[in-house]
């Protein structure tokens, strides 16, 4: 017969069962790296707005009297360029008279808004070939990306619930150390100033005091994280 002990070792051993706060581990370590990709990212633009240089708006753009007379804009505004808002309505005036040429449409009128449209269209371009060639165009999208991860990865930690210590104290050492909310020190001298306006009532400084002493034992008894 087979020896019991052999069969006994030979049994699959059980499986650890995960920690309670195992997605809250996860998560603390993302928000962790998504912040840190986040500042990359805001230095990338920075540094690409330096390089960028301003295109320079064309005439043409310039509101003048004789726009006002024939209400390509409404009150004043001469001497400033048009915005995009403007432009836009000064496309739909274009089709319209476009329509209205067979009937002896406004030639005057039609033939400013072909040079402010093409104007617009042309410096627009010039703008976009710029914003390449210096970086800026693809480092405000790296911004825009790793601004909404970061928002994403924050918005999950935040609506997680610990269900630990160990949790609990992963969250705050995570916030705190992205700086979404003051050290120990700042949060002690808001409770102060709580107490002195508001007395023993003030439920914002009974909520500072629970995240101050939280934060503090999960670092250690340090006030500064």
């Amino acid at each position: 017969m087979p020896n019991a002990t052999k069969l006994a070792n030979a049994r699959p051993l059980p499986k650890a069962t995960p920690h309670l706060d195992a997605d809250l581990f996860t998560l603390a370590e993302k928000i962790v790296k998504a912040d840190k990709l986040r500042e990359q990212a805001l230095d990338m633009l920075e540094t690409a707005e330096e390089r960028l240089v301003a295109v320079k708006t064309p005439a043409a753009l310039v509101r003048t009297e004789e726009d006002g007379k024939m209400r390509l804009f409404i009150g004043n505004g001469v001497g400033d360029a048009y915005d995009r808002e403007e432009i836009e309505a000064i496309g739909v005036l274009y089709r319209r008279l476009c329509r209205e040429m067979a009937n002896g449409g406004n030639i005057r009128t039609l033939k400013r808004c072909e040079e402010i449209l093409e104007a617009w269209k042309n410096w627009n371009e010039r703008k976009r070939l710029e914003e390449a060639r210096s970086g800026f165009a693809a480092a405000r999208r790296a911004d825009v990306e790793t601004e909404e991860a970061y928002e994403g990865v924050a918005s999950l930690l935040i609506r997680t619930r610990a269900l630990t210590v160990e949790g609990l104290f992963a969250k705050a050492r995570a916030f705190a150390s992205i700086r979404v909310i003051p050290d120990a020190t700042k949060l002690t001298e808001s409770i102060r100033e709580g107490l002195n306006m508001f007395g023993v009532g003030d439920q914002d400084s009974l909520a500072l005091s629970l995240v101050r002493d939280v934060l503090m034992l999960a670092h250690g008894g340090e006030a500064r994280p």
